[in-house]
């Protein structure tokens, strides 16, 4: 392709939001003219475009991605084979637990809700499909994290990263993160016990593709009055058996 049709205002901008997504906490203008090497004004004037059309955010001094940037990725999702063959897999799961459920996909260093069913109750305590949550303290995330990356290089994953802590159960140091992610996948399953929300707990498994390369997770949410600890290997079980389903269709053996 030639180099002479290449819109460099544009190709700046483009970059700018890859690495604006692929920090968990989002880039400050400082950190992004750093990374970069542009002058400071020409960062401004580009932040400044990508959040008039709301394809950043600014929060405090950070730029994270904003609504339509999040919305895009969601019509991209929507005609892929993963979401519309997981659906109907979503909805046995809330039907059969009584929560809610959800799929989750990357999105840069977090996880993204690519959809999100409903359950029975009428206690909505799940995100809505299109939001972000952090892979370190979300029971979805420590799929990805558990089999996607790895214990093992979880630190260079996290690399000059401070892990914010939501909640007083939140695991802020990387060998205890390490830990966890090996107990996940000696068990199959992942486990957000209050820690990315008060009195909320979260369970996840494993989807995988044809070549068995895990691709997304699956799992509920609900309060800690309605999934209780002891309830928590029972529910597991329902969450893996579904995920399982889903990896079958998927072309997984």
């Amino acid at each position: 392709m030639s180099k002479a049709y290449i819109i460099p205002s544009l190709q700046r901008g483009v970059r700018i939001i890859e690495a604006v997504i692929a920090e968990e906490n989002g880039l400050t203008p400082m950190e992004l003219e750093e990374k970069f090497g542009i002058p400071k004004t020409t960062i401004f004037r580009i932040l400044y475009t990508l959040q008039n059309e709301n394809w950043l955010k600014k929060q405090g001094e950070r730029y994270i991605a904003g609504h339509r940037l999040v919305q895009s990725g969601m019509q991209a999702l929507s005609g892929m084979e993963l979401r519309s063959i997981s659906l109907p897999y979503l909805d046995k799961l809330s039907k059969e637990t009584g929560e809610t459920s959800h799929l989750g996909v990357w999105a840069g260093k977090q996880v993204m809700l690519a959809e999100v069913c409903d359950g029975p109750k009428h206690i909505r305590v799940a995100n809505r499909a299109g939001s972000l949550a952090p892979a370190y303290s979300s029971s979805l995330g420590k799929i990805l994290l558990a089999y996607d990356v790895g214990s093992a290089h979880i630190k260079d994953f996290f690399k000059g990263e401070k892990l914010e802590q939501w909640t007083s159960n939140t695991r802020t140091e990387l060998d205890d993160l390490a830990a966890d992610l090996d107990r996940v996948v000696e068990r199959g399953y992942s486990v957000d016990d209050r820690e990315c929300h008060e009195n909320v707990r979260c369970i996840a498994a494993p989807v995988r593709n044809g070549s068995g390369k895990v691709i997304a997770g699956i799992g509920v949410t609900a309060t800690t009055l309605t999934l209780q600890e002891e309830l928590i290997p029972e529910i597991a079980q329902k969450v893996m058996d579904i995920a399982n389903e889903i990896s079958h269709a998927l072309g997984a053996r």
